[in-house]
Order: C-alpha cells, then structure tokens, then sequence
C-alpha cells in the first residue's frame, strides 16, 4: 500500500484516479456514440427498405386496378351485372 504522507504520493495518486476517470469518460461517451449512430443506420436502412416495398405493392396495385378498370370497359354488360354467373379463375380477355 502507497504511504500518502508525502505531496509525491498524493500527486501521484490524484492525476493516475484523473485520468482513469477521463478514460472511462471517454469510453462511456464513444460507446454511446456509436450505439446512436449504428441504431440510426440501421433504422435508415429499415426504413428505405419498407419504402421500397410499399412501392412495389403499390404498383402492383395500380396495375391490377388498371387491368380491372380495362377488363370492365370491354367486358358484356349482362357478365358485369351478373356477378353469379361469373366463374373466378376462368377468365376470358376480349
């Protein structure tokens, strides 16, 4: 055990508790650091990915509403009225 009698020895003891305390400091705040940015990043890829997504269903949606809407213009008024009489699954493009 270091004796604290002289000035040395408390100096010494003073400045090596500084620095371990700086360090540690230091540590907390680079792990935070980094924890944030890579949580942003990945919720910015996340994000961008659902994005791209919903786009891809969107258009596929659109696409078969367009299609519908087409079928409906030139399909026969009796088949559009009767929806019994309509087969799914069997369907005949004009």
């Amino acid at each position: 055990m270091i004796k604290l009698d002289s000035i040395r020895n408390k100096l010494v003891v003073a400045v090596s508790l500084f620095i371990a305390v700086l360090l540690v400091t230091i540590a907390a705040g680079t792990y935070a650091y980094f924890k944030h940015t890579t949580q942003k990043l990945i919720f910015d890829q996340q994000f961008s990915l659902i994005t791209n997504v919903a786009k891809g269903l969107d258009d596929k949606i659109l696409t078969a509403h367009n299609a519908l809407i087409a079928v409906s213009k030139v399909a026969p008024v009796d088949v559009v009225d009767n929806l019994s009489s309509v087969r799914l699954g069997r369907c005949m493009v004009l």
